[in-house]
C-alpha cells in the first residue's frame, strides 16, 4: 500500500482515523477529513504529519466539547482580569496535561464513564461557585482560581485521553504526538477565551 491513495466517503460532518499496518511493523495512523478525505500511504508518518494530524485533532476536540468549553467560559467568568485568567488557564493546561501524557502512556487508566461523569461534577461546582454572591475575601475558589483549575484541569485530562486513546499514538513519535495534541487543545481553548 506505499504510496496508494487511500480515502473515505461521507467525512462531511465527522472525521475517520486511518490506521495501516505494514508488514515492517510500522504503523501509519492519520486523521482523514471533510478537507482532506483521501491520503497517500506512507511508509512511517513524518514529524509534520504527526505535528500536524495530532494538533488537528486536539483542536477538533475541544471544539466539539461541550463539556470543557463550559469549563473554560466558567473559568472566564470566575476570574477578574486578564491576568488571573492567563494564570488560571494556565494552571488548567499544566493539570490537564499531567493526566493526559499519563493516561495517554498507561500509566494511569481510569475508565472513561466515570472520568465524564467527574467533569461534569467540576462544571457544576464551578457553576455553583458563580452563582453565590461574591462576598469580601470570598471563596477559595474565588480567591485562587488557579489551584481548582489545576485540580479540575487533573481531571478532564483524563477526558482528553479517551480521544487520544482511540485514535492511537504513533510508535515513533509519542512526545511529538501527546505535545501535538495538547498544543491543539490549548489553541482551541485560546481561540475559544478570545
Amino acid at each position: 500500500l506505499v504510496g496508494r491513495a487511500v480515502g473515505a466517503k461521507g467525512l462531511e460532518s465527522t472525521d475517520a482515523l486511518l490506521r495501516v499496518t505494514l508488514k515492517s511493523g510500522a504503523v501509519d495512523r492519520r486523521v482523514l477529513g471533510a478537507g482532506h478525505p483521501v491520503l497517500t500511504i506512507q511508509g512511517e508518518p513524518s514529524r509534520l504529519d504527526v505535528l500536524r494530524d495530532y494538533a488537528r485533532l486536539g483542536v477538533e476536540h475541544i471544539a466539539g466539547g461541550v463539556d470543557h468549553l463550559l469549563f473554560v467560559f466558567g473559568l472566564l467568568l470566575l476570574t477578574g482580569g486578564t491576568r488571573m485568567l492567563l494564570a488560571t488557564i494556565t494552571a488548567f493546561t499544566v493539570g490537564h496535561s499531567v493526566t493526559l501524557a499519563l493516561a495517554a502512556l498507561r500509566i494511569v487508566e481510569v475508565p472513561q464513564a466515570p472520568v465524564e461523569v467527574v467533569i461534569a461534577l467540576t462544571i457544576y461546582i464551578l457553576a455553583v461557585e458563580l452563582a453565590r454572591d461574591a462576598a469580601p475575601g470570598g471563596t477559595l475558589l474565588r480567591r485562587r482560581p488557579w489551584a481548582m483549575a489545576f485540580c479540575f484541569g487533573l481531571l478532564h485530562g483524563l477526558g482528553f485521553a479517551g480521544a487520544l486513546r482511540e485514535a492511537g499514538l504513533p510508535a515513533n513519535d509519542v512526545p511529538l504526538a501527546l505535545l501535538s495534541f495538547n498544543l491543539g487543545i490549548e489553541v482551541g481553548q485560546l481561540v475559544f477565551v478570545s
